[in-house]
């Protein structure tokens, strides 16, 4: 996994590509906690990873519960067909969401990820 993250105090853009798996989940927790501490919206870019294991999954919906309590804003951008195949073999997909502050959907709630 390639993991470029762009920071400013607004908005910290996460790049990631390759392939996300268990070796990768410690790195990406780190960047994505560097991410959630310096900036009020986060944005992670899947355009360019190309498969995803249950490990990054659950390090990113973490970092999104996390987000949320500190009042900050955590999405997802270019969920292509292997994250979406392994969201699908996961379990993770949902049409009601986990339950979240203020209102905000889970971050795998179907309609969230377009």
């Amino acid at each position: 996994m390639n993991c470029n993250l762009e920071q400013s105090e607004e908005i910290a853009e996460i790049i990631i590509s390759g392939s996300m798996s268990i070796e990768d989940a410690a790195n990406l927790r780190n960047v994505l906690a560097s991410a959630i501490a310096g900036s009020c919206r986060i944005e992670i870019d899947l355009t360019a990873a190309d498969t995803t294991d249950i490990s990054c999954l659950q390090v990113i919906c973490s970092a999104h519960r996390a987000a949320v309590q500190l009042g900050k804003q955590l999405t997802l951008r270019g969920t292509e067909e292997s994250l979406i195949k392994c969201l699908e073999d996961a379990g993770f997909p949902r049409h009601t969401g986990c339950q979240q502050q203020n209102g905000i959907a889970c971050l795998w709630q179907e309609r969230q990820r377009n």
